[in-house]
């Protein structure tokens, strides 16, 4: 490109030269003439001629490309004044052509007519004849295009310098001390051993020096011979397969600096100079130490997960998630459903009819699809062994390859369920039993309550009314007799009190004769009597009717709540409420004593605990024991109008 500027300048002066004489008297060829007329229009930069005082003589068509001017336009003027840029160069280029000698060049900035500055390189010389200036040529070359690519090549280079240098990777050049023949022909050892002694590194980045543990100047410099101390013949094998291919990925086992091992993983390309020397290699490598353990870590795992997998007592299965189509059983899951593993893999349970109801599938998968998984979710299947088998499944939604999938365990729970089912038979059994008996128990202390109040009372009234009858028949001489009859009524009238307590507790003729409200109060007031301990009593009732055996079983509750106050709580007060209305009865006893503790809760003593757990379940109610160390006990009972169910809760 060069030589083809300075051809063209040539020949560009030569014209010029001729074109001036041919503006003399003289005749000139019309040939020759047209030539040079085409040469100058044709020249591939802006040309000009210049008269010496600067006035513009001519101008060819890339002139007029260039600064946007017409040829007409310029003819005459001072184009250092029409082409100059504000604050630009001192002299102009027509002085500078004066003052010069020889040719002038240099890169400036001129003015379009649009105002618009470009970049150019100007060249320019003195035409003289016989010895004598008479003008200057210019050439302007559009430096736009070169500039750009040069600003784009500069920016390549910076970018790519970025990326060497900031790359997480570690990047790095090693280069022979001199070029080598690699080819089939050559002693491919002895070039080995001087390639392990003169093949150094030459260029790193701040990554390769982490991934070893070295300074730069420590690194700088190092042969593979340095690189592969722990393991020569390893590291030659390497090079030489290498060397052999011209460029090579693989795994090696290096070391850093202060001696541990790393696992490098790397891709390197040799250079080769004009004459297909080798002259050192380029490579990119990573620390896969970590990596290789993350992944040994993951096999071990998988390895762990598939003997689990196969050896689980507990069928297990993988499916997708959208069609349910298997695509691995454990041998638990066959013995369960009875098909060989051909029959199932690839297919789905639908199409093996393992769901009974194909809408609990649905179900399961609206819930994985929503919450990520499913823990014992209940559902009922056939088998090959059974028409009817109940199971639970542990469901989770994962990603197998990109797929969604769902891995689930299931058990079959159909024994678990029956036996499930014949003791909550039992159970309420038990409990029919348990309130037979106290509807027994009640009735019989009803009964003999009444026996005692109305036959062994009367007959205590008759003989206190005998013993004063013969008391008041004897004689003053008889006064011993009379003090001894007295006591006599006085031992019948305690007695007489003490079958009236006795046929109170069995059963308080209060509740008969008026209620279940009056009962409450009235043994509020004797608990008070009796043991001395304060009581606030809170009653609400709407007058509905209450039955015999709820009204039996509130007031009994009571009685064993307070009970439990006198004997364990060492309470100094008792706050008792009791609402009735048509929906529901509701008891609360609560104290200011120690407060019961959990264990005292579950205890095997608390038998009384148990009298009132069950007495309010076979109501269809509902207990509840809150006790706060310190602070008291809380018993809370809630029983309805009539039975719709019966329920726990122990706080």
């Amino acid at each position: 490109m060069f030589l083809l500027v300075v051809v063209l300048t040539v020949a560009l002066a030569a014209t010029l030269v001729l074109l001036v004489r041919s503006r003399r008297p003289g005749p000139i060829p019309v040939e020759r003439e047209s030539h040079l007329e085409q040469l100058f229009e044709t020249f591939p930069h802006a040309l000009t001629l210049r008269h010496l005082d600067g006035r513009l003589l001519r101008a060819n068509a890339e002139f007029t490309r260039l600064f946007q001017y017409s040829v007409p336009e310029v003819v005459g003027v001072n184009i250092d004044r029409l082409l100059g840029v504000p604050g630009g160069e001192r002299a102009s280029g027509g002085e500078r052509l004066l003052s010069s000698a020889s040719k002038v060049w240099r890169q400036t900035r001129r003015r379009r007519r649009d105002g618009s500055q470009v970049e150019v390189s100007h060249t320019g010389a003195p035409l003289s004849l016989a010895g004598k200036t008479v003008a200057f040529y210019e050439v302007y070359h559009d430096l736009t295009q070169q500039l750009q690519a040069e600003a784009t090549i500069t920016e390549q280079q910076r970018l790519l310098e970025a990326f060497f240098t900031q790359s997480l990777d570690g990047f790095f050049f090693m280069m022979l001390d001199r070029p080598i023949h690699w080819t089939p022909e050559a002693d491919k050892e002895a070039l080995l051993d001087y390639a392990f002694a003169h093949h150094r590194v030459t260029r790193i980045n701040d990554a390769m020096l982490a991934q070893y543990g070295y300074t730069r100047d420590q690194m700088l410099g190092l042969t593979p011979s340095d690189i592969y101390a722990h393991d020569l013949a390893q590291g030659r094998v390497q090079w030489r397969r290498f060397f052999d291919a011209g460029r090579l990925h693989t795994v090696t086992n290096e070391r850093r600096a202060d001696g541990t091992p790393i696992l490098i993983e790397g891709d390197y390309v040799c250079l080769y100079d004009e004459e297909g020397r080798l002259t050192g290699h380029f490579g990119i490598q990573r620390d896969v130490t970590e990596r290789s353990r993350q992944e040994e870590a993951l096999r071990e795992s998988e390895e762990k997960f598939a003997k689990a997998f196969r050896s689980s007592p507990f069928p297990i299965t993988i499916a997708t998630l959208s069609e349910g189509r298997f695509l691995e059983v454990n041998e638990a899951f066959l013995r369960d459903v009875g098909y060989p593993r051909a029959e199932v893999i690839g297919h789905t349970a639908l199409e093996l009819g393992l769901w009974r109801d194909p809408e609990a599938r649905t179900e399961l998968v609206r819930r994985l699809e929503r919450d990520g998984m499913v823990r014992e979710y209940e559902f009922v299947s056939k088998t090959r062994h059974r028409d009817r088998q109940i199971n639970h499944i542990w469901a989770e939604k994962i990603n197998l390859q990109g797929q969604e999938c769902l891995l689930d365990i299931v058990w079959d729970v159909t024994e678990w369920r029956a036996n499930e089912e014949a003791l909550r038979r039992s159970r309420q059994e038990l409990r029919d039993l348990a309130a037979r008996l106290q509807t027994v128990r009640e009735e019989e202390r009803t009964r003999i309550a009444r026996e005692l109040h109305d036959e062994l009372g009367q007959a205590l009234t008759g003989l206190k009314m005998d013993l004063a009858w013969v008391r008041g028949r004897l004689t003053r001489p008889q006064a011993d007799l009379a003090e001894r009859l007295q006591t006599l009524i006085n031992r019948v009238d305690g007695t007489v009190d003490a079958v009236r307590r006795l046929a109170t507790e069995l059963r308080p003729g209060v509740l008969d004769l008026l209620g279940l409200v009056a009962a409450i109060e009235w043994q509020t007031q004797e608990f008070g009597r009796r043991t001395g301990i304060e009581t606030d009593l809170d009653l609400h009732s709407d007058g509905s009717a209450v039955d015999d055996v709820r009204a039996t079983t509130v007031l009994r509750i009571l009685q064993e709540a307070l009970t439990n106050v006198a004997r364990h709580a060492h309470a100094t007060r008792v706050r008792i409420g009791f609402t009735q209305t048509r929906e529901r009865l509701q008891l609360e006893v609560a104290d200011n004593g120690r407060g019961i503790t959990p264990d005292e809760l579950a205890g095997r003593r608390s038998l009384g605990l148990v009298g009132i757990r069950e007495r309010a379940i076979g109501c269809g109610g509902a207990l509840e024991i809150e006790g706060r160390p310190g602070n008291g006990t809380t018993v809370k009972v809630r029983i309805p109008s009539g039975a719709i169910g019966a329920e726990e809760v122990v706080a």
